[in-house]
Formats: structure tokens, sequence, C-alpha cells
């Protein structure tokens, strides 16, 4: 209650300060109309300069005040309840339990979020509801966690944060058009204050209706399956950063299409991968701080006010969020061809394992083209571990010169691994590879990692004469790292 009336409280007084910059505005656009006006009618005379300044920022603070149309652009594809029952139901099912109409449009969007808002219209009139909810955020959560998300999001319709929404963020667009506009002006200052006080003033309010969404979503799912939701959402959010910049972008850069839900999943599973995610909550759990420019809490104060609320003896659903959508990949398709409408239609479709064939290997073979002269000189089994030598060789490679000897040596490992990886190919190795794992390669019951294992044997993690057995044992002992076969020297 106490939580409820604060944020009446300020929400009445952003709205009173909402009102009072259009009054301020409006109000020192008059006044610099008038002052010309003044001078003619009381002076019988108008300094020009004076006039030519008060007319273009009057006029300046008028337009930017002026509320613009809200011109709503799809954020995603749109989903629809015929083609997504099962999606639908529960997103039914926690309208109910809100006691909140549907909205209008459901967009799957390609990012760890999920978002409700009013569009269309000017300034909240004759708007919308929206929701938007992300791919990877189904494929990362249970199906109780994602029904405390939808309920987390619904409790924005519920408190009404989405009416005053737009006009929070109108208001501000309009303040930062205003400073724009008056960026020159010795009245900037005004408008920089107010902004900044406007600024401090409903971001405290953003954050607050996160504590209140958070508690309704906790009565009307759990307590524990909406902190669930908000610590596996703080670890998937830099996860598919990572598989996005790492996996897909070179993919989609070189023509190819991979599985692109499947290979998130994946991803999600190798154990370094899920140790990583782990991490990052449990540092966000224990250290986050909170900014007064944050629109949202600390996840360690989320987590701590849901462990203040009654738990309730409610069956979790722990199936995968992902059963409720479908073929996911197929929907990932969709996203790509959303985002890249132009480029999406020639792209390649293929397998993440025929992917590393297809792409990686030509790679590889034009760096060891490129430093054949250094390669040539050593074998797969006797790698050179002069750390010298070797950030010289890093320092040749483009931006090698602006890099620390550190990211020289580390650069060189790279070349080697690369001659490495291409003398098991010559050699008939057989290449396997998923998302979030290295590259191996298999003979001979035997298995090699050269970009991991390379970097060991240059730091004296792997030794030399163990690295020297696995080469005998596979096959290449002996081989030239720059060693071309004659179809790839022609």
């Amino acid at each position: 209650m106490t939580q409820t009336l604060w944020l009446a409280q300020r929400a009445a007084l952003a709205i009173a300060l909402m009102l009072a910059f259009y009054v301020i505005a409006i109000g020192l656009a008059a006044l610099l109309f008038w002052i010309p006006y003044a001078e003619w009618t009381y002076l019988n005379r108008v300094d020009i300069k004076i006039a030519v300044f008060c007319v273009i920022t009057g006029l300046a603070l008028i337009l930017a005040v002026l509320p613009r149309p809200d011109h709503f652009a799809d954020p995603g594809v749109r989903l629809t309840a015929e083609s997504n029952p099962k999606l639908f139901a529960e997103i039914r099912s926690v309208a109910k339990a809100t006691q909140q109409a549907m909205p209008a449009d459901v967009f799957l969007v390609n990012e760890v979020n999920a978002f409700v808002s009013q569009r269309g219209g000017i300034m909240g009139v004759g708007s919308r509801r929206v929701m938007g909810i992300g791919l990877p955020l189904i494929q990362g959560l249970t199906v109780g966690e994602l029904k405390a998300v939808l309920a987390h999001e619904f409790g924005h319709y519920a408190a009404g944060d989405v009416k005053l929404g737009p006009w929070i963020y109108k208001t501000r667009a309009a303040i930062g058009r205003t400073l724009e506009s008056l960026s020159e002006s010795s009245l900037a200052f005004i408008f920089k204050a107010y902004g900044e006080l406007f600024m401090r003033l409903t971001l405290a309010i953003s954050r607050q209706q996160e504590f209140l969404a958070d508690a309704l979503a906790a009565r009307v799912t759990h307590p524990s399956a909406m902190a669930s939701a908000l610590r596996r959402t703080s670890g998937l959010a830099p996860a598919f950063s990572t598989y996005w910049t790492s996996e897909v972008s070179p993919a989609l850069s070189a023509g190819y299409l991979p599985p692109v839900a499947t290979g998130f999943t994946q991803f999600l599973g190798v154990e370094r991968i899920s140790t990583a995610i782990a991490k990052v909550i449990d540092e966000e759990a224990k250290t986050g701080e909170s900014s007064r420019y944050d629109t949202h809490p600390p996840l360690r104060e989320r987590l701590e006010a849901l462990s203040r609320l009654p738990t309730p003896a409610v069956m979790a659903d722990n199936r995968p969020a992902s059963e409720l959508l479908g073929d996911a990949d197929r929907y990932a398709r969709e996203l790509i061809a959303f985002s890249f409408p132009e480029d999406a239609q020639h792209l390649r479709q293929i397998g993440w394992e025929q992917l590393a064939y297809d792409m990686y290997p030509a790679e590889w073979r034009k760096t060891v083209h490129q430093f054949a002269e250094f390669l040539s000189k050593h074998t797969a089994d006797a790698l050179p571990v002069d750390r010298a030598q070797l950030a010289a060789v890093g320092a040749l490679l483009p931006g090698g010169g602006t890099r620390s000897s550190e990211e020289r040596v580390s650069t060189a490992c790279g070349v080697m691994s690369c001659g490495v990886a291409v003398a098991l190919l010559d050699l008939g190795a057989t290449l396997q590879t998923q998302p979030g794992q290295p590259f191996s390669f298999h003979r001979s019951g035997v298995s090699i990692e050269p970009f991991n294992d390379v970097p060991k044997v240059v730091s004296g993690e792997l030794s030399m004469a163990e690295w020297k057995a696995r080469c005998h044992a596979i096959g290449i002992a002996g081989r030239p790292l720059g060693a071309l076969t004659s179809s790839q020297s022609s």
C-alpha cells in the first residue's frame, strides 16, 4: 500500500511537471513573440537583432513542444492465436488472472526481452495495446517462468504504466528537442535543469513500477517463478549477444542461414557457457548497484523484494516454454527475413556441421597461404613457443601494430591453429563442431582441438611432450604447417 501511495504521488508530480513544462515552454515562446510587438507598440521602434532572435527562438520552442504522431512500425513478426494456440492460451490465462484485456497485437522479437506498450495515436490518445516477446527469451525459460514474465508485463497494464508512459516519453522527447533547438541560446540552461529534474523523477517512477509489476506477477504465478525468470533473463541476455556475435553474424555475413534457434539451444547446453551464465547471474544477484538514471532496479533489489512476499503452494510448470511456440527455427528464419529483407532471400540454409565445412576451412587456408613463409619453417608437432617471435608474427596481421604484445601472441597462436587445422583436413581428419563448441578434429580414435590446444602449448598449460604424442597418434607429426596440397596452391 505504501508503494502504491508513493507511486501515485510521484505520478501526480510527474504529470504536474509535464504540464508545467508545456506551460513554461509555450509561455516563454509567447513572451518572446511579445517583446518585438511591445517595442513597436510602446516604443515605436523595433531592434532587428532582438526581433529576429525572439521570433526564431519562439518558433523553435513551439515546434519543439508540438506533439508528434506515434508512427508505429512492427518490431518483429506478428503472431496470431490461430497459428500459436498454445502460446496465446497462456497469454489469455495471464490476462484473465490480472483482469486485463488482451493486447491487440503480439509480436515475436529477436531479443531477450518482453514488453508492452500503447502504440499509435498522439500522446497515447487513439493508441492500441501491443506486446512483444523475445524468441531467445522463450527458448531460455520454462513455461512457469514465461508466465511470470507475461504477468509482469500485464502488471504494467494493470497499474496504468503504459497510459502514463507515452506522456512521459513524449515529454522527454520534447525537452530533448527543445534543448537541441536552443543549444546556442542563453535560455537553454532553463530547460537543461528542468530536463534533469524530470528525468530523475520519471526514472524513479519507472523503477518503482518494476517492483509493483514484479509483485503482481508473484501473486498471479509464484514469487519463485518470477525470481527464477529474472535470474535466468539476466544471464540469457549476454549469452544471446555472444551467440549472435560469434556464431550467427559470421554465418549470415558469409551468405549462410543455419538453424539459429536450434543453435542457441545447443549453445546454452555447452558446459562452459552454462557455467558462465551462472556466474553472471550470481554476480548480478550479489553486487548489482542502482543508478538514478536506470529504468529498472538492479536484480539484487528485485530478488530481495520478491523474497519478502508470501509463497503460496503452487506447482511449477517446468516444461520448456519453447513447446508453446512450435517450430522455433522457422520463426528464427522469419525474424531474420524481417530484419534483413533484402539479404535474407539470398541466404543458403545449411546445418551447423555442414556450415563448419563450407565456411571455415577456406578462411583457414587463406591464413595459411598468407603466412606460408612463417608456417613452413615449423612442423605441427614442433610449434614455436618463443613469445617475441610470435608477437612479431601477430604484428603482421591487420591492426597488429596497435595491439599489445599479448594480443599479438594470441593472434599468432590463431595463425598456427589454422596451420594445424589445415594439416588435419588434408590428412582426412573429420571436423566436428556445434555452436559454443570448439572445432574438433578426429582421426584414428584421437581428437585435437587446434584453436584450444595450440594456445595451451604456447602458454605451457599443455606440455610439448603431450602435444607431440597426440600429433604422432593422429598422424600430423612432421608435417610443415605451411604446406599446401597442389590443388590448393595452384
